[in-house]
C-alpha cells in the first residue's frame, strides 16, 4: 500500500495494538532512543498500526504524543519538555479502490506532504487502520524542518480570495482548539480561513512567540508548575497594574514547558495542555505551506511594554525583530500588489506610533485597531473619540489600508441586549479609503444579541451587507467560510 511513499528513509520497527471492543491506549517506545516513551495512541475498536519514519535527521525527541479522529481529520500530537510538534492529518477521499480501502492525503505541521497517503478502512472491528505518521526534523529545541517553512514543492497554489469580504480566523479556529495554537491555526486553513490572525510578544531572551495576553494566567497551565511560582508578579500594562505570569520573565526554553488551555470555560477543554505555545516563524510556515495560499494577519502586541522589558543586544526594538521575520519569509509589497498576493499580510496594532514607524521600513499593508471607548491608545494616550475623529482618519490613512474596531463599538449594544442604532464610522472610514475589519464573530449565545435570533448566519448578514465590511474576525472560521460559500460562493474552476 505504501509504494508511493517517495522518501527513501529506514523505517522503524512496527507495533500493533488490538482491542476488541474497548478503547486503545498504547504506548510506543522507539529503540533507537533506548527506552523512551516517544508516542501514545489512543483510538477505539480497531488494530492500530503505527509506521515512525525518520524524514532526514532524527526521531523528534519527545515525551508523550496525542492523537484524535473527527469528521474532518486526525489530529497528532507529539510534545515534551525539549521540543513541540503537531501534526494535522487532514483528509479528502480521493477514490476507491478495489479492496473498499479509502485513500486519504495526510498533511504535517511545517510541511504539507501531498504525496503521503494514509490507508483507512470504512470498516470497523479488526480491519486495521495504518497511519504513517510523519516525524520532522529536529533539532535541540524545535521539530520544524528547518530552515523554515519547508522546501517542498506544492505547485501551483489556488489564490487569496479578493472577491468578497477576508475571513480572518481570530487566533486561529479557537472556538474549537485553545488559542494560537498549530491545530487551531491547522483548522482554520482546514476550513476556509483567508488570514489567519495572531498577536506577537517576546520571551525574555527575544524569541517572538504567538500569544494574546502579556501574561500566561488565562491560557496555559502555568498555575501547574510550582517551579515557577516565584516568578508571579504585578506590571503596570496600559495603566492597569496586572498580577501574574509575564512572558518577559521567561525565556523560550521555559516557555515550551508549558501548555495551552482553552481561555473559555464553556469551550471544549479535552485539550488543555496538550497543545504547545508557538513561534511567530512556526505560524508563519503553517501559512506558506498551505496546499492554497492562505494570509497572515499578525499584531504587534503591547509594544510599549515589550520594548521597556526586552533587550536585543543588536539594539533593535520589538517592532524591527518583528519585521526582520516578515521579511525573512519574504513578505513584502502593498496591498493587491503582485509580491502582496503571493505572501498575502496585514501588520496590526493598537499602538498607532508602531504602524506609523513599520509603515516607513516596509510597503506591507497595516491595519490600526481600535479598543472599546473607555481605553486609551498605549503608547499616545489618545481617547477613542479621538483616533475615530475625521482629523485623525486624514493623519492615520496616510499610513494604515483598514481599522479593526471592536464591533459593539460601531453598533452599540443596550442593556437588554439588543442593538442600538449604528454610528457612521464605517462610513466615514470608507470615506478615508480605509478598509473595516470588525472583532470579534463568535457563535456562542452569549456572544451574538438577541436581534439575530441566536443565529450567526443572521449576524453575518447584517455585518457583510448591511453595514459593508471588508473582513471580519471570528473564531468559527468554518461557520463563517459556509455562510459564504453559501451566500457568495467563489467561482468554480474552468
Amino acid at each position: 500500500m505504501l509504494s508511493g511513499h517517495r522518501f527513501s528513509v529506514p523505517m522503524l520497527p512496527v507495533l500493533q495494538y488490538h482491542c476488541g471492543i474497548s478503547s486503545i491506549c498504547g504506548t510506543i517506545f522507539s529503540p533507537c532512543q533506548g527506552v523512551r516513551r516517544i508516542a501514545r495512541v489512543h483510538f477505539c475498536n480497531v488494530w492500530v498500526v503505527v509506521c515512525m519514519v525518520v524524514l532526514r535527521l532524527q526521531v523528534i525527541n519527545a515525551s508523550h504524543f496525542h492523537f484524535r479522529c473527527e469528521s474532518s481529520g486526525f489530529f497528532a500530537y507529539f510534545g515534551g519538555s525539549t521540543c513541540h510538534s503537531c501534526v494535522l492529518l487532514t483528509f479528502e477521499e480521493k477514490k476507491r479502490v478495489d479492496d473498499c480501502m479509502a485513500e486519504f492525503e495526510i498533511r504535517q505541521c511545517g510541511a504539507y506532504v501531498p504525496d503521503e497517503k494514509i490507508y483507512m478502512s470504512n470498516q470497523t472491528g479488526s480491519v486495521p487502520v495504518i497511519l504513517l505518521l510523519l516525524i520532522v526534523a529536529c533539532g535541540a529545541s524545535r521539530p520544524l524542518v528547518e530552515p523554515l517553512p519547508s522546501k517542498l514543492d506544492h505547485g501551483h497554489k489556488k489564490p487569496l480570495q479578493t472577491s468578497r469580504p477576508f475571513n480572518v480566523a481570530h487566533r486561529g479556529s479557537n472556538g474549537e482548539f485553545p488559542e494560537e495554537t498549530a491545530p487551531a491555526y491547522m483548522r482554520a486553513v482546514h476550513e476556509g480561513a483567508d488570514f489567519i490572525e495572531t498577536d506577537i510578544l517576546a520571551t525574555k531572551d527575544g524569541v517572538l512567540i504567538c500569544h494574546h495576553d502579556v501574561n500566561l494566567d488565562d491560557s496555559t497551565n502555568i498555575k501547574d508548575h510550582r517551579e515557577f511560582a516565584d516568578r508571579k508578579r504585578t506590571i503596570e500594562v496600559q495603566g492597569v497594574n496586572i498580577t501574574g505570569y509575564f512572558i518577559v520573565d521567561f525565556t523560550w526554553e521555559e516557555i515550551q514547558i508549558l501548555g495551552t488551555t482553552q481561555r473559555y470555560s464553556f469551550r471544549d477543554q479535552q485539550y488543555n495542555g496538550q497543545f504547545p505555545i508557538i513561534t511567530f516563524e512556526e505560524y508563519i510556515s503553517i501559512a506558506l505551506d498551505a496546499p492554497r495560499v492562505v494570509g497572515i494577519y499578525p499584531e504587534i502586541k503591547n509594544p510599549v511594554h515589550v520594548n521597556d522589558h526586552v533587550k536585543w543586544s543588536d539594539g533593535r526594538k520589538f517592532e524591527d525583530v518583528f519585521l526582520d521575520t516578515l521579511k525573512k519569509y519574504g513578505y513584502k509589497g502593498s496591498y493587491l500588489s503582485k509580491d502582496w498576493l503571493k505572501k498575502p499580510c496585514f501588520i496590526q496594532s493598537f499602538a498607532p506610533t508602531s504602524l506609523v514607524y513599520l509603515s516607513n521600513k516596509t510597503e506591507l499593508p497595516m491595519v490600526f485597531l481600535i479598543d472599546d471607548v473607555t481605553i486609551l491608545t498605549e503608547d499616545t494616550k489618545q481617547t477613542y473619540a479621538e483616533i475615530t475623529s475625521d482629523k485623525y482618519f486624514d493623519y492615520i490613512s496616510q499610513y494604515v489600508v483598514g481599522i479593526g474596531p471592536w464591533k459593539d463599538t460601531i453598533v452599540p449594544v443596550k442593556a437588554n441586549n439588543h442593538l442600538q442604532q449604528p454610528t457612521d464610522l464605517i462610513a466615514r472610514a470608507h470615506a478615508h479609503n480605509l478598509q473595516v475589519h470588525p472583532y470579534t464573530y463568535r457563535l456562542e449565545n452569549q456572544f451574538l444579541h438577541f436581534d439575530f435570533h441566536q443565529d450567526a448566519y443572521k449576524e453575518y448578514d447584517y455585518w457583510i451587507n448591511k453595514m459593508g465590511v471588508d473582513g471580519l474576525f471570528t473564531d468559527f472560521t468554518g461557520s463563517l467560510h459556509q455562510y459564504q460559500e453559501w451566500t457568495s460562493p467563489l467561482p468554480s474552476k474552468s
